[in-house]
């Protein structure tokens, strides 16, 4: 982040080290920063901060706006307020639920999707959406498909080099 500085909130330190140009760290940090500012509501602890570092502490609220851009669902794209606001667009976005039911598919089966696992991965969607977000519901339509009941475990061989 750079030396602290009387004069210096964290997210300007944040924006000097990792989005100027010339940074070694512009080129992802330009475009993960957007999503990491509105959670500077919040401190490290995951509480909400009542005033901001830097300059005038003791009376300055932490700035959570971002602007949203190159998202792959247009409701996310955009001015947010803060964290709470992203939260509620990634919650009532098609886009970011069939990431998370993918990401869930591929915890549980220990490998990614294929085009086979469409209809796996339909049911699951449906499961989710029919009960309300219910991550149980998710899990249970994943754990008793075909794919789950009847995948194939990898046996590992022990080798010479790994006793």
């Amino acid at each position: 982040l750079g030396p602290r500085a009387a004069d210096r909130h964290a997210r300007n330190r944040v924006h000097d080290a990792t989005e100027q140009e010339g940074s070694a760290c512009v080129t992802c940090h330009a475009e993960m920063n957007p999503y990491g500012y509105p959670f500077e509501i919040y401190n490290h602890a995951g509480f909400l901060r009542a005033y901001d570092h830097g300059p005038g502490a003791t009376q300055v609220m932490p700035d959570g706006s971002s602007t949203l851009m190159l998202v792959p669902d247009a409701m996310l794209a955009g001015p947010v307020r803060d964290g709470v606001e992203l939260s509620e667009r990634l919650a009532g976005s098609r886009v970011a639920r069939r990431c998370f039911i993918r990401h869930a598919f591929r915890f549980w089966m220990g490998r990614n999707e294929t085009l086979n696992d469409v209809p796996v991965l339909q049911a699951a969607h449906a499961a989710y959406r029919s009960s309300g977000g219910s991550m149980k519901a998710l899990i249970t339509a994943l754990l008793t498909s075909d794919a789950f009941l009847y995948r194939k475990v990898e046996r590992y061989v022990k080798t010479a080099e790994f006793k």
